[in-house]
């Protein structure tokens, strides 16, 4: 019997997760940019009564907040490889 089959699936598996950490939280990165500028337009329409306008601003702003966030992070990872 082979016993180190699992200890070579393991350290596979677990360099895989490693790899896909930063990506990962690039993810959540860009959904807190969108989400929070919507928001803050959503909330400024609210209090201004100004319907959809500050919402469709602050949402373009957050998804090119959420471009630059991925611009810095590809440039950040190649750098490192």
């Amino acid at each position: 019997m082979n016993h180190k089959q699992p200890l070579k699936t393991t350290k596979i598996f677990s360099d895989a997760l490693r790899e896909m950490l930063p990506y990962s939280q690039l993810g959540w990165e860009i959904l807190a940019s969108v989400g929070v500028g919507f928001g803050v337009g959503y909330c400024v329409d609210y209090f201004m009564a100004t319907e959809p306008i500050f919402t469709l601003i602050f949402s373009i702003l957050g998804v090119i907040l959420s471009m630059v966030i991925v611009i810095r992070a590809v440039q950040s990872l190649n750098n490192k490889g």
